[in-house]
């Protein structure tokens, strides 16, 4: 297998030559010891000063990189990635009071966007592999996960919404399409639920490395990450059962720890099914 680290260093002596550079951070599954074949490097770099084409794509050349996608600056974020000796890289810039803003809307006023957050998540499980004394102050600022924004996360979260009360007339009429997209944005719902019961930073915003993920976490329901991969693979009726019992056991999770939250009103609106099936 290739060895990651050694070519994230080699990637990062290059982009740290260059003195708009504060920072360079190893993020993704190879910060998390979680690569595997398929895996790319995925990078951070921190500018002191906004990066130009030719700061960008000068790295590029040194690194032999074939380019697969160049982005401008977008959403507070410059991307590209490339093939090089066979290696996918993953580049994402920005600059460091983009950084510090980012954790100030987390930590401070309990952002819940999820792409803030996997900001968060990859400084706390990445590793620095230039400015580490910049990183390490990163790190000390989240190191506490605020218990605000633990209930933003699951506050805004307990509504599964009307289409879930359709889960029957959708199977009925063979809709597995809708169904499965449904069952998907109430998995997305649960599982930022447990990341707030747990004190978790969500790391993807579309929840990737999810066996991984709950595997870590201690409040959870039984058999968590077994069940919900179970339901993409069972017959449509058979993953709304599992659904609804999932969907159950979190509110009672919630309840639990936060009994003021009224989760009844919720926990009945998710067990509601909607009986007129004309339309």
């Amino acid at each position: 297998m290739v060895n990651f680290l050694k070519r994230a260093e080699e990637a990062a002596a290059i982009y740290s030559a260059n003195p708009k550079v504060k920072a360079v951070l190893l993020a993704g599954s190879v910060s998390r010891g979680w690569q595997d074949k398929y895996s790319d490097i995925e990078i951070n770099i921190f500018w002191q000063e906004d990066p130009t084409d030719i700061d960008r794509k000068s790295a590029i050349q040194q690194m032999n990189g074939d380019i697969l996608s160049y982005f401008e600056y977008e959403d507070e974020e410059w991307s590209e990635s490339y093939m090089s000796e066979g290696v996918k890289f993953e580049i994402s810039s920005f600059h460091c009071s983009t950084v510090e803003e980012t954790i100030h809307c987390v930590m401070e006023y309990f952002s819940s966007s999820l792409d803030e957050q996997a900001l968060i998540a990859a400084i706390e499980a990445g590793t620095a592999l230039y400015g580490r004394e910049y990183i390490e102050s990163l790190k000390k600022q989240i190191a506490v996960y605020p218990e605000n924004l633990a209930r933003v996360m699951i506050e805004s979260r307990l509504e599964m919404g009307s289409r879930w009360m359709n889960r029957t007339g959708l199977v009925s009429r063979k809709d597995s399409l809708l169904l499965f997209t449904t069952i998907g944005q109430v998995q997305q719902n649960l599982l930022g639920i447990l990341h707030g019961l747990n004190g978790m930073y969500v790391q993807h915003p579309g929840f990737k490395w999810l066996h991984k993920t709950l595997n870590r976490m201690t409040v959870k329901p039984k058999n968590a990450a077994e069940r919900f991969e179970r339901v993409f693979t069972s017959p449509p009726a058979e993953a709304v059962r599992i659904m609804e019992q999932l969907i159950m056991e979190v509110y009672d999770l919630v309840d639990k720890k936060y009994p003021d939250m009224n989760v009844d009103q919720f926990r009945q609106k998710a067990q509601m099914v909607k009986l007129n099936t004309n339309s």
